[in-house]
């Protein structure tokens, strides 16, 4: 096979160097901009993950906040000064039971404690009972005739009432539609002892209302854990599932229960499926309850990602117009060398007629001139 002689190897080199060039140019061009594009890609998702935590951070705050007061006017309101004294007339009366008038006294007293837990039930909507216990749980006094004189056994709420915690309350689920919240308080004589326990249970519509009308972006939800770490309010259907039945958020659930969750904050992640949410807790002091909200990773970088592809995009596209400038200068290069090889290759071959149309007055013009004038002399 024939070797290219030295006019086909300059043609060669010219053809590299049209191609070449623009190539060169581009890549001047675009890796630069490259670089600077996926480091404005990354604080772009950084961004948008830290604006989507604070949003987390706000809305669990704000329901810790509404969970500590909720809980703090049932406290206070679990029994008043002005009736304190009938209760404690009522459990003394009971654990000394007299002749016939003091029964009827005493029946009269308890008459008189029921109207003002009927009063006090209906002037508030989140009662759903009102109880009161003398030392052996049994209930001594309620609206509800049912229970006067039936024995409540294993609540947390009585027997820390009865060791004189204020304020003490569990959530009670048996035979129950919806959790409920069971809170006591001691009632003390004028020396201290506990006579007895007066129990409210709650209905926690208002706080699972409070997180099934909350908002976060479009597609977040906030849920409550109770001390123990069970569910107590969720936002969404199939939340109470995930939180049964997620890893993630068993594991959770398990820290709640032993009280491991920083009072402060915490954030993790979980998975439900194909979709990883990203979510944010807050602990209620009083309680110890856990306030959880959460939002997809797709909704979170929905916008970072759309600006990402649109950086991505004008990054390409900066590259094509860098193609297409560095062929169109490459060719203003090799053009006028072209013709000027082949006059110069025509010069060699004997023909001494040719010469070559300087253009302009760059360094190539200049070269097309000394070569015109060493055709002349020639």
């Amino acid at each position: 096979m024939a070797k290219p002689n030295e006019r086909e190897m300059t043609k060669m080199r010219n053809i590299k160097i049209k191609y070449k060039l623009p190539v060169f140019v581009m890549i001047l061009a675009v890796i630069p901009l490259l670089i600077v594009s996926m480091i404005a890609m990354r604080l772009n998702s950084r961004s948008a993950l830290g604006s989507s935590m604070e949003l987390l951070k706000n809305q669990a705050e704000a329901s810790v906040r509404f969970l500590g007061d909720f809980y703090g006017r049932q406290a206070d309101g679990l029994i008043y000064a002005s009736n304190l004294q009938m209760y404690v007339d009522y459990l003394t009366a009971l654990e000394n039971p007299g002749e016939n008038e003091q029964a009827e006294a005493m029946e009269m007293l308890r008459r008189n404690i029921e109207d003002i837990q009927r009063v006090a039930i209906s002037t508030d909507n989140r009662i759903d009972q009102i109880m009161l216990l003398d030392r052996q749980g049994t209930v001594a006094a309620s609206p509800d005739q049912a229970l006067v004189g039936t024995k409540l056994k294993d609540l947390e709420s009585f027997d820390a009432a009865m060791k004189g915690q204020s304020g003490s309350y569990e959530v009670v689920r048996e035979k129950l539609k919806e959790p409920m919240l069971l809170m006591g308080q001691p009632v003390k004589n004028s020396i201290g002892q506990v006579l007895g326990v007066i129990v409210r249970r709650i209905d926690l519509k208002e706080l699972r209302e409070y997180v099934e009308n909350l908002r976060i972006g479009k597609n977040g939800t906030l849920f409550v854990l109770d001390g123990k770490g069970e569910p107590v309010a969720y936002g969404k259907e199939g939340l109470l599932t995930q939180i049964k039945q997620n890893q993630s958020l068993i594991a959770f659930s398990k820290k709640v229960s032993e009280k491991a969750v920083p009072v402060d904050e915490t954030s993790f992640e979980y998975s439900v499926g194909s979709e990883t949410l990203e979510a944010f807790a807050r602990t209620e002091n009083t309680t110890g309850w856990a306030v959880v909200a959460a939002m997809p990773q797709s909704e979170i970088y929905e916008y970072s990602l759309m600006v990402n592809h649109i950086t991505l995009w004008v990054a390409l596209a900066a590259g094509m117009l860098a193609l297409i400038v560095g062929l169109v200068f490459a060719h203003g290069i090799t053009a006028p060398l072209s013709e000027l090889t082949e006059n110069l290759n025509a010069i060699a071959d004997g023909k001494m007629n040719y010469a070559s149309i300087c253009k302009g007055r760059d360094e190539l013009a200049e070269v097309c001139s000394a070569a015109n004038l060493m055709s002349h002399k020639l």
